[in-house]
């Protein structure tokens, strides 16, 4: 549903939302080097976080990586995998379903006009 790649400082940082289903087991990062040829970035698969199947779920990985064109690998639990990309370094695609989790608290007050 949602892809985004920033670089921060020595990392950097992933943040995609899926609405991975139950046969979704994890998933893998790679970054395709300047001759095509895709390395993976995670030395263990990036597990699905935490939520009901099928319903939007946010994961994040950070990791010290040279390079600007990323991949996502959805990982089943048949051991198919599902490759999405290419993703450039600084871009988000898709529409982030989920707000961001800034540990701020969002409070919306009415509008009041007085009519003099």
């Amino acid at each position: 549903l949602y892809f985004e790649s920033t670089r921060l400082s020595q990392q950097t940082r992933f943040s995609w939302v899926t609405a991975a289903g139950s046969s979704t087991v994890g998933f893998h990062l790679l970054v395709e080097a300047v001759d095509g040829a895709r390395t993976q970035i995670n030395d263990q698969m990036i597990s699905l976080s935490e939520g009901e199947a099928g319903e939007p779920q946010r994961t994040t990985y950070s990791a010290a990586v040279d390079g600007d064109i990323f991949y996502l690998q959805e990982v089943l639990a048949d051991g198919m995998m599902v490759t999405s990309g290419p993703f450039s370094l600084g871009f988000f695609y898709g529409e982030n379903p989920l707000p961001e989790e800034s540990g701020e608290t969002t409070i919306f007050l009415p509008f009041i006009s007085s009519a003099n």
